[in-house]
């Protein structure tokens, strides 16, 4: 299996702003979610399309209508071309603020070796092959670092991809999502179906110590986290692969719970449980416990609720974990359903309900399964007038081993897309496990 990347060349680099008529904005104070996120970098999203034309046309036909319909979109979400700076008023508190002059990097790339075929398939293939396809530029936290940098790959007469790269301290996947659908249906030259983003930031009702939290007091919490151990370097080589489970596949898995579960919490589980028995993990009788990491949209759970066109973060971190043992059971689909149950169930609690733990939860992670994405954002509607996307990878947790990414089924409603990225042998392990998991059950 050939594992190398592949090399580009840059045709051009230039600056998206907003149109004139944007002038500077009020600025974006960041909420506690905002910053809670901001310790986790960036968020890297490709969308592969077909084009089998020459690049004179890509060139003539594609790109001029992409750039001209991102300031567009840019004047209604005029924070992602602005920047972190810290606020006039208050020098400890930060926002995100737009000012005249004011950017987006774009970069345009030819791909000069790579086989556009191979690289956005669902098979085994090298994460260090998508790296050419995500923008280098640092999405970071000065003045002179963007919230948002694009880098467009064409492969001649094959296809071109859409690499959107965002600042997690600007929004989260929902919004992320929601701009870039917006931004596609502008390029299509369609009226939008996505309401207009809500940059309301009324105070909402959240524990007073939190309320008053600063990025500088977030850095303070999250240095005095102890470092968990460092994995050793894998012997073998990284994979990632992405999993369709059909409408037919998550109605099996959910025929073995016996409780209502959704589509989320079965593929959940059914990944849950793989990846144990990828990593080794076998029963011996003891009573060590495994955790799972998965968030939460907050967005309808707070109080009062915040519309669903929120632009920001807006999510708070889920724990639950299980005993292993119960997992690798013959009923670990179920054990690991009633696990991610009870956690949904504690959001009932209120949004912020066993916020005082989250460090502590995060800290005491020994090798956890986190979730990234969900089936709900449709990423497969985004159409540029193209045609819809072939795939989508979330690029930036290509290399977190244990963590997977959810997306809607590009082919079948009801269905869920899973990627995940592990060693090669894991790979193999995790999908003979999935694949017993649909024919038989966990």
């Amino acid at each position: 299996m050939a594992m190398a990347s592949f090399s580009v060349r840059v045709l051009d680099q230039c600056q998206i702003s907003p149109p004139r008529s944007t002038d500077s904005r009020h600025p974006l104070d960041l909420t506690f979610f905002d910053i809670m996120w901001m310790c986790n970098g960036a968020v890297s999203r490709l969308f592969f399309y077909d084009h089998p034309h020459p690049i004179a046309d890509f060139t003539a036909s594609v790109l001029p209508p992409l750039k001209s319909s991102l300031s567009a979109t840019l004047h209604h979400f005029y924070p992602l071309a602005g920047r972190f700076r810290r606020s006039a008023e208050d020098n400890t508190k930060f926002q995100l603020r737009y000012s005249d002059g004011d950017f987006v990097p774009f970069t345009v790339t030819e791909c000069t070796d790579g086989d556009f075929t191979d690289v956005s398939g669902y098979h085994d293939r090298s994460p260090s092959k998508l790296q050419p396809l995500v923008s280098h530029l640092h999405v970071g936290f000065s003045d002179a670092d963007p919230l948002l940098a694009v880098q467009v790959t064409v492969f001649p007469n094959k296809g071109f991809v859409v690499g959107v790269k965002i600042s997690h301290v600007a929004c989260d996947g929902r919004s992320f999502m929601h701009f870039v659908r917006s931004w596609a249906a502008t390029c299509r030259g369609e009226p939008s179906v996505e309401p207009l983003p809500s940059f309301d930031r009324t105070i909402v009702s959240i524990p007073e110590t939190l309320s008053v939290a600063s990025p500088d007091d977030v850095k303070e919490y999250y240095d005095s986290i102890p470092d968990a151990p460092k994995p050793a370097t894998p012997s073998e080589p990284i994979v990632m692969r992405s999993f369709k489970f059909g409408k037919r596949d998550i109605e099996k898995l959910k025929q073995r719970v016996p409780f209502r579960s959704s589509s989320f919490m079965v593929a959940c589980a059914c990944a849950w449980v793989s990846l144990l028995k990828a990593r080794g993990a076998y029963y011996t009788g003891g009573e060590k416990r495994t955790k799972l990491i998965f968030p939460a949209d907050s967005r309808e759970r707070l109080n009062p609720p915040k519309s669903p066109a929120y632009f920001g973060n807006c999510i708070r971190p889920c724990f639950t974990d299980a005993v292993e043992g119960d997992l690798l059971g013959e009923d670990g689909l179920v054990v690991a359903c009633e696990a991610i149950g009870r956690a949904i169930k504690e959001l009932e609690g209120g949004v912020f309900n066993g916020w005082e733990k989250w460090r502590e939860n995060f800290a005491s992670a020994e090798k956890p399964m986190a979730v990234a994405g969900s089936p709900k954002f449709g990423a497969y509607g985004v159409d540029f007038g193209w045609g819809r996307p072939v795939k989508v990878d979330l690029a930036g947790l290509v290399e977190c081993l244990g963590v997977i990414s959810l997306s809607e089924n590009r082919d079948e409603e009801g269905g869920v897309e899973l990627g995940i990225s592990l060693v090669e042998s894991e790979m193999n392990v995790f999908s003979s496990s999935v694949s017993d998991a649909v024919n038989r059950g966990c």
